[in-house]
């Protein structure tokens, strides 16, 4: 009993701290973003024989300017092949390797300087990261992907809290072949379809 009461006590608190979060719209980001081409949730990417991911960086609603930031890569060794990494930034420091290595599944950049990227920016380019493309295989699974892990301003605030989302990912795969094509049309068609019919019945059923 006093545990259910700690909780409905706790509750609102939980809700507004919930709520203060997703006021923040500043987020990290790559492109291409890829678009949805099979019937899985992660969105895909066809490329050639190579593929470079620019990374940005989104500052509304964040305070003060960015003058430290550190995110992780990851990506399939199998399929991808690390070929460099590219400084594309005019407002914070080059990108630098601090953990791991660029030939492993992970590793991380961080970027310093100022002076900074200011509060209210949209699209500030940070880094190009550039691959070779290998043996690709469509498995739904992610091959390539970024998280955000911290970020300070000039400040001296930790405020890497204020940037939702964090992550992003996608899937590197060989062209569908034009059953797959076919199979995932044919699923929305039939998905919106079996929705418009359930939503007619259910308006029948509240006249009646």
């Amino acid at each position: 009993m006093k545990q259910l009461i700690k909780l409905f006590l706790l509750a609102p608190l939980s809700l507004s701290l919930l709520n203060a979060n997703s006021s923040y719209a500043g987020s990290i980001s790559f492109r291409p973003a890829g678009t949805q081409l099979d019937g899985d949730e992660i969105l895909d990417i066809v490329p050639n024989n190579n593929i470079s991911f620019d990374i940005f960086l989104n500052t509304q609603e964040v305070t003060g300017s960015i003058v430290n930031l550190s995110h992780i890569v990851s990506y399939d060794i199998t399929e991808l092949r690390f070929r460099n990494l590219q400084n594309t930034s005019l407002q914070i420091g080059a990108p630098q390797v601090i953990d791991g290595q660029t030939n492993s599944r992970q590793f991380t950049i961080s970027q310093s300087g100022r002076p900074g990227i200011g509060p209210g920016q949209i699209g500030i380019a940070l880094s190009r990261i550039s691959f070779d493309v290998l043996k690709l295989v469509n498995d739904g699974v992610s091959d390539f992907s970024i998280g955000l892990l911290g970020a300070r301003n000039n400040l001296d605030q930790v405020v890497a809290n204020q940037f939702n989302p964090r992550t992003q990912t996608v899937e590197v795969q060989p062209v569908p072949e034009p059953i797959t094509i076919l199979g995932s049309g044919t699923a929305l068609v039939l998905g919106a379809l079996f929705k418009r019919k359930f939503s007619k019945k259910q308006k029948n059923i509240a006249v009646q």
